[in-house]
């Protein structure tokens, strides 16, 4: 589970130490599932950069930003929020092609990047939470939604 540790004016974001070992796990399958070899890009940007192996990928990502331009509006620097969550969640439906992208992945993910306030680090929490709860069964198979 990842634990927040409250602090005198906010939270120390820091993922527990079975998170940590979960996320450290998850770096080395994706790094060999999607070949990736480079030495100095992380994981996650070289994650970002492959392309997607859903052949709805445009149609996932066009859902994408319409549904995070409807989350959390009143956010302070919005749009360099946004872009960080539209990056999050499409990285997520790149690497998870058979779930794809549902609707309201987008509040999950902007909670996530709101807390952690590091765009590589929400990824591997939400990446985290989807292998240890097995969340892909929650957003597998539900419908598009426009």
């Amino acid at each position: 589970m990842i634990t927040l540790y409250v602090a005198r004016f906010g939270f120390i974001k820091y993922p527990s130490k079975s998170t940590s070992f979960l996320i450290i796990s998850l770096k080395r399958r994706w790094k060999q599932q999607f070949k990736l070899n480079g030495i100095s890009k992380s994981v996650y940007e070289q994650l970002k950069q492959k392309e997607p192996r859903n052949p709805n990928s445009s149609y996932i990502r066009s859902l994408i930003r319409k549904d995070v331009c409807r989350t959390y509006k009143e956010i302070p620097n919005y749009e360099t929020w946004k872009l960080k969550t539209e990056n999050i969640l499409t990285t997520l439906a790149t690497v998870y092609s058979d779930m794809g992208y549902c609707q309201g992945m987008s509040f999950i993910a902007g909670a996530i990047l709101n807390v952690m306030e590091s765009e590589e680090l929400s990824f591997w929490v939400f990446a985290s939470l989807i292998e240890k709860y097995h969340l892909q069964l929650l957003f597998m198979n539900v419908p598009y939604l426009s």
